[in-house]
């Protein structure tokens, strides 16, 4: 039960942090592994590092924070229902990284 209402307050903050990383082309992640996922999504970039990808494919997908949003969501309930624990331990981190960020954004807009 513990582990439910932690991972119901954690759960948010990671799919936001995820679909974040990924929507975001100016991150790139360690050893560009970030890039590396969108590549193989079918992201490419054009000669100003624009994103160009085809529409209605997995890349466009991946790009629309809203849409990849709600594909991590429902990857998480499902992760949820399967094992309360492994879900909190596996959203921790993206939901620490998450509250950094914003804490981050605050301390910069308000300096």
């Amino acid at each position: 039960m513990v582990y439910l209402i932690l991972s119901i307050l954690t759960i948010p903050l990671a799919v936001w942090r995820i679909s974040n990383m990924l929507a975001d082309t100016e991150q790139s992640g360690p050893f560009c592994m970030l890039d590396w996922i969108r590549m193989k999504a079918g992201v490419r970039y054009d000669q100003f590092s624009d994103p160009v990808y085809k529409r209605g494919s997995i890349a466009s997908g991946i790009l629309c924070i809203v849409c990849s949003s709600t594909w991590f969501g429902i990857l998480f309930t499902i992760l949820l229902i399967c094992n309360q624990k492994v879900t909190f331990f596996v959203s921790l981190p993206f939901a620490l990284s998450a509250v950094t960020m914003l804490i981050e954004e605050w301390r910069t807009r308000n300096a």
